[in-house]
């Protein structure tokens, strides 16, 4: 009885060290995930930018070439190439994280029981 009381009595005295312990780890991976979330939107902004500098130089380069060498063509095809590498590698970002935010998922209308609610 009395070890029973004892093992009661150490729990309740570290209990306030464990409450503190997981809160600080709680809010230490809650800024992880934050810093995660920012470092996504901050890759987001400047791929959208590279891309749109990349299309303005190649639009721009093959307006100036009418009839590119065949050096020059395979550059062109070479630079396409890698920008076609890296949008795939962020599609297969896209889909390893998913929809989490439910932004790429319209809406769905309710039904009516005992309707035919096609359209």
């Amino acid at each position: 009885m009395l070890s029973r009381a004892l093992t009661y009595l150490r729990l309740l005295i570290t209990m306030p060290l464990i409450v503190k312990r997981t809160e600080t780890i709680m809010a230490t991976t809650a800024e992880q995930i934050t810093e995660l979330g920012n470092k996504f939107d901050a890759l987001g902004a400047v791929t959208t930018d590279i891309l749109a500098d990349f299309r303005a130089f190649r639009d721009a380069m093959l307006a100036d070439l009418e009839n590119p060498t065949e050096a020059e063509q395979a550059a062109i095809d070479e630079a396409n190439a890698k920008l076609d590498a890296h949008i795939a590698r962020l599609g297969e970002l896209e889909v390893e994280v998913g929809d989490a935010d439910g932004s790429d998922t319209p809406p769905v209308e309710p039904v009516e029981p005992g309707t035919d609610n096609v359209r």
